[in-house]
């Protein structure tokens, strides 16, 4: 039986080259045997990483290594990986992360009809070294149904890039990962997906998303800041149809305009939720009075119920 190519583009910054080993091992463990793999060295010619990242690469014969010329973030070096790739199919994974080695295996099952243009998987989270003490990676999942559009402007559902399996002809029809946008680019990518094919979860832990003291592409709540606020503006149309989605998506710019000292700006936002939706922002308050886990409380039923799906 042929099987399609998948391309898995690794992409690495300031790594521990033995965490770039682990996730590149990880890959070529899979059962799914048919895939190339694209590093993308972000440091920089002639960086103090290049020649260690290199001589790992040519030790495998399925890796293709390529080097930016200067440091040049993260979505720069996915969409020279995309753009690179062989495959039917394009998958991530960032440079401190493992896979379990039937996750490529069990997302391509899934891909059984043509409208379907990604698929996910569930994951844990652990600390360094620590594989032992696994902690559920997300507390928003949701796998009994397709991620539609209307569901990924109400949350992002999916998270990492590096649980995503998706076909190539999506960055054909969409595009590539916008480097306009500080922060949130892979959710912005997911919201242009579910636009126009349906989104599949594995509901199982195929991704181990490390968390460590090293550097890491993390969360910088002036780029998350400003992020939802080009969000709101690209998909301003849309979030006029979900007021609710519009509301919740509000209340992620006031909480991150407190994290970023920008009180002012907060409180309007916070005035613009209660005004768009007030059923949102009491949903907020009670879930977090009841300390309510988000899929806990925004059951598949509730969603139904406030006109998400």
């Amino acid at each position: 039986m042929i099987r399609s190519l998948v391309s898995v583009v690794v992409t690495t910054y300031k790594r521990d080259i033995k965490y770039v080993k682990e996730a590149i091992e990880s890959i070529e463990g899979q059962t799914y045997k048919t895939i190339e793999i694209i590093v993308i060295d972000d440091n920089g010619k002639n960086s103090k990483y290049a020649n260690g990242l290199k001589e790992l690469c040519e030790k495998y014969q399925n890796v293709i290594y390529i080097a930016n010329e200067v440091n040049s973030g993260a979505q720069v070096s996915r969409n020279k990986g995309i753009l690179n790739a062989h495959g039917e199919y394009i998958a991530f994974l960032d440079d401190d992360d493992i896979w379990d080695k039937n996750k490529i295996e069990k997302q391509m099952l899934l891909f059984d009809r043509d409208s379907v243009g990604m698929v996910y998987c569930d994951g844990y989270s652990f600390a360094d070294e620590s594989k032992s003490k696994l902690s559920s990676f997300r507390s928003a999942s949701l796998f009994e149904i397709p991620i539609s559009y209307g569901l990924e402007l109400f949350n992002d559902y999916i998270g990492s890039t590096s649980q995503a399996l998706i076909k190539k002809e999506c960055f054909c029809k969409i595009g590539i990962f916008d480097v306009e946008m500080p922060a949130r680019q892979d959710y912005e990518m997911w919201l242009r997906i579910s636009k126009e094919y349906e989104i599949i979860g594995v509901p199982e832990k195929l991704l181990y998303y490390r968390i460590h003291s090293g550097e890491r592409i993390s969360t910088n709540w002036e780029k998350c800041y400003y992020s939802y606020y080009l969000i709101l503006k690209k998909y301003k149309n849309d979030y006029k149809k979900n007021r609710y989605a519009k509301s919740k998506l509000l209340l992620r710019l006031f909480s991150t305009g407190v994290m970023t000292k920008k009180y002012f700006m907060s409180i309007k936002f916070l005035m613009y939720a209660i005004i768009t939706s007030p059923r949102c922002v009491t949903d907020v308050i009670k879930r977090h009075i009841q300390r309510k886990s988000f899929s806990d409380f925004y059951t598949i039923e509730y969603l139904r119920k406030i006109g998400i799906i």
